[in-house]
């Protein structure tokens, strides 16, 4: 709804600012507190917000429209977030010069995959595994390390790359799984 989208928005910005209370239209706080969430998969340049926040609504009142006050929980203070952005900003830079030119969509797509397969390790207990990091920096991660990464990767590429949560089911029983889906010549496939 266009309620939704101001809300998204007012949110985005001020984890952008990293802005330790952010009043947004809306004064249901479970509503506002569902919004952030999306705010994550779709930015995985945000890594230093993992999705959690309080917020507390306040009502409609003769002088004020309702509104609502998001304290994000950050996993970073604003001066180490920005110090991790260059590294991952280096980290982009590198890796995109390295694309050879003429590359189409696939083979831009395979470029990033191949990196990321070859240059990380798998790791459940690695620091910072769920967000960009553990694979942009640290070289360790889990499923939505590399997931975050190629998104962050293509996006930077104007590539259409879309983060997905969602179950893997095998023998031993079901657990979380984050992979992608790309827009890859105008066709979308998961990777």
């Amino acid at each position: 709804s266009e309620e939704e989208q101001l809300i998204y928005r007012e949110i985005y910005q001020g984890v952008l600012e990293h802005q330790e209370e952010i009043v947004v239209h809306g004064e249901d706080p479970n509503y506002v507190n569902n919004i952030l969430e999306p705010i994550v998969y779709d930015f995985p340049a945000l890594f230093w917000i993992d999705g959690a926040s309080r917020a507390t609504g306040y009502e409609e009142s003769m002088l004020k429209e309702g509104y609502s006050i998001v304290k994000p929980e950050y996993l970073y203070n604003k001066e180490e977030s920005m110090q991790r952005t260059i590294l991952i900003e280096q980290e982009r830079d590198y890796v995109l010069q390295s694309i050879p030119e003429g590359f189409g969509d696939y083979e831009r797509v395979k470029f990033i995959y191949d990196y990321l397969v070859e240059r990380l390790e798998y790791v459940e207990g690695a620091p910072d595994n769920q967000n960009i990091c553990s694979s942009l920096i640290q070289n360790e991660t889990v499923c939505a390390g590399y997931a975050k990464a190629m998104q962050y990767l293509l996006n930077a590429m104007d590539m259409e790359c879309i983060y997905v949560l969602g179950d893997v089911t095998d023998e031993t029983g079901t657990d979380g799984h984050a992979w992608n889906i790309v827009n890859c010549d105008g066709s979308y496939y998961y990777v």
